[in-house]
Order: C-alpha cells, then structure tokens, then sequence
C-alpha cells in the first residue's frame, strides 16, 4: 500500500497552525529576551571596564600627586638647607666691614678683631 496524503479536516488544519504561531511566537519572545540580556550584560561589561579603567587612572593621578608633593618637599627641604647656609654665611658677612679709602681702595675689615683693636684702644688710651 502506498502511503497518501490525507488532507487533515480544516479544524484540525487551524488548530495546528495556531499551535504553530503559538510556539513561534513564544520562541520569539524568548529569542528578544535573550538579545536584551546579553545586551544589558555586554553593557555591564563595558561599563564595569570603564569603572576600572576610571579608578585606575584616578589612583594613577594619585601616585603622580604624590611623586609630584615628595619632589616638592624635597626641593623645599633643600631650599630651607641653602637658606640656613646663606643666613650663616650672611652673619658671617655682617662682621665684615667694608669701607673705601681717599685713594678708592677697597678696605675689608673683620668686625669682631676691629672691635677687639678698639677695645685695646680704648683702654691703651686710659693708661
């Protein structure tokens, strides 16, 4: 016997069909779902990367800063060393005098052995 095709009566035929669209539409669906999730996730993704990507930069900046501060202490460490120099070297200078003769010759005395060469005047002149 040869196997015919039996048409199937019409309600049969339309309740099948609506099966069919039922499922398609329910794939469909599924299929839309899924797209958004791997969407939200991709974009969770990338945003949870540009957050890394944001505090790394952020905590770069911060070690630049603070490179930047240690060099700056140090260089005003450093001044404060010149300084403290200079204003030793400065009271050093205080003590010399400096005075110019008729002849425009210039004359730098020490003022602690002027005042000691004053003092044994002075009292040279007492005797």
């Amino acid at each position: 016997m040869a196997a015919r095709f039996i048409p199937l009566q019409p309600k049969k035929q339309m309740k099948l069909e609506e099966e069919n669209n039922v499922e398609d539409k329910k794939k469909k669906k599924i299929n839309i779902e899924k797209e958004k999730f791997l969407k939200d996730k991709k974009e969770e993704i990338n945003k949870d990367k540009e957050n890394d990507k944001n505090i790394e930069e952020e905590e770069n900046e911060n070690i630049e800063q603070q490179l930047e501060d240690k060099k700056k202490k140090k260089i005003n460490i450093e001044k404060e060393k010149f300084k403290d120099k200079n204003s030793k070297n400065n009271k050093k200078n205080k003590k010399l005098i400096i005075n110019r003769n008729d002849e425009n010759e210039v004359i730098i005395k020490n003022k602690d052995i002027e005042t000691k060469e004053r003092i044994i005047e002075e009292e040279e002149n007492e005797i």
